[in-house]
């Protein structure tokens, strides 16, 4: 209960300070809406999902009312009126806006980036063909760069891979490709260290739908995605802050084994951040580092673990052109695992690929066991399996990694059926 009211906490003082922040702009937002004489009208803003309530005000006899007072951080801001009129719109440095209807029309108007998100959200309305919209916005981003507009368009653009340099033999291979392309490229467009999109609902959206689309739900993945996270919303304070708060929240609403190790990730990052917040220059700000605990970082524990092939070669765990590599780790003493051999079977017949292949990894053995695995693309060991018993084997089970082609691990399972529906959901 204590960390919900201390996550409460501080979100409203950072939500506080950010809508009490100077510029060289005062804000001024005329209203003239005939058709609401005599009404109170709510000015209400966005700091990640919450939806904050700014002023208030009560138009004439003539529909006519004023909202102004200190420059607002720019967003998306929503003026409504309960049940009977609402009006999205983006406020940018310039803060001297008219909103008015008429005949049953909105129109917002006062400055060029302003008119044009109206303009945007006119055309999104009449529901055009998706290529339209997403030309529409291209050209919305060209014109007007650096400003919020093209920050918030950009992030809104579709992740969409190129053709391969290959055609690709079947449709599952090709959704791989896909998942692997939109997996690595999903940041590319929307800059997590942009103030300004805190105060929009696509910040938090955006990651939410990162989460649920591309992260499996196991802890070590969970810590190196957000020290991942929070290295690209590194360029600021206020978004590192907002990142851990987010990350935070996460994790208490995540029911995964160990997520306790999440929480021990953040907390010293938390307590250099809050240093630096106190000791740093706004220009400074892009020196932030954040650190990954080395017996955190599953990928490098992994990758440094001394693997031989059965020709008695190194093999390397991160030299792949493969967009996944399957590692099953198993040990020939173990039941479970030669039971789950023929799962892996069927597995591998099934997604054994040019984008995929399996690794066989026999552990607790300095040499390969006389049984290989037949589906593996390689049959490897481990000379020594002291240390690493938690990266392998859990309560006696194998462990089954996926990993990308940059060796990034994308989920550690605990049975065959784990990460058989894992791949069928990145494949339908």
């Amino acid at each position: 209960m204590m960390t919900h009211i201390a996550h409460h906490l501080r979100s409203t003082f950072w939500a506080v300070l950010l809508f009490g922040n100077a510029s060289v702009y005062a804000c001024r937002i005329e209203v003239s809406l005939d058709s609401l004489p005599n009404t109170v009208l709510f000015l209400a803003g966005y700091y990640g999902e919450r939806v904050l309530m700014i002023d208030s005000a009560r138009s004439d006899d003539s529909g006519r009312a004023v909202f102004d007072g200190i420059p607002l951080p720019q967003g998306i801001y929503t003026l409504t009126a309960p049940e009977r009129f609402r009006c999205d719109f983006l406020l940018a440095e310039e803060q001297n806006l008219l909103i008015g209807r008429k005949d049953k029309r909105t129109s917002v108007s006062g400055n060029r980036q302003t008119e044009a998100y109206a303009d945007y959200l006119l055309l999104v309305e009449s529901r055009p063909e998706r290529q339209q919209l997403d030309n529409y916005r291209e050209t919305l981003i060209a014109s007007y760069p650096g400003t919020l507009l093209a920050a918030y368009l950009s992030a809104l653009q579709p992740v969409r891979p190129p053709p391969p340099e290959h055609p690709q033999p079947d449709e599952r291979t090709q959704m791989m490709y896909e998942y692997r392309y939109r997996r690595q490229h999903f940041f590319d467009r929307i800059d997590l260290s942009d103030t300004r999109l805190l105060h929009t609902p696509l910040y938090v959206e955006t990651i939410r739908y990162y989460f649920s689309q591309f992260v499996t739900q196991q802890v070590d993945t969970l810590i190196s995605t957000a020290y991942r996270l929070l290295c690209k919303a590194a360029g600021s304070c206020e978004t590192c802050f907002f990142m851990m708060d987010f990350l935070d929240d996460y994790s208490l609403r995540t029911p995964v084994t160990g997520i306790e190790r999440l929480h021990r990730f953040l907390q010293p990052n938390r307590c250099m951040l809050s240093r630096k917040a106190v000791s740093m220059l706004p220009e400074k700000e892009k020196n932030l580092k954040f650190v990954l605990p080395e017996g955190e970082n599953i990928c490098k524990r992994l990758a440094s673990v001394n693997y031989y092939g059965t020709d008695g070669k190194d093999f390397r765990f991160l030299q792949t052109e493969k967009c996944f590599r399957i590692f099953y780790y198993w040990d020939a003493a173990c039941p479970r695992c030669l039971s789950d051999a023929d799962s892996w079977q069927r597995l591998m017949n099934r997604y054994h690929s040019g984008l995929c292949e399996g690794i066989a990894v026999h552990v607790r053995s300095p040499h390969p066991p006389n049984k290989l695995l037949a589906a593996a693309a390689a049959n490897v060991y481990v000379s020594d399996f002291t240390g690493y018993e938690r990266l392998f084997l859990t309560h006696g089970y194998a462990k089954t990694v996926l990993a990308g082609h940059d060796g990034e691990i994308l989920g550690i399972f605990g049975s065959m059926q784990a990460l058989d529906t894992f791949l069928n959901q990145i494949t339908r």
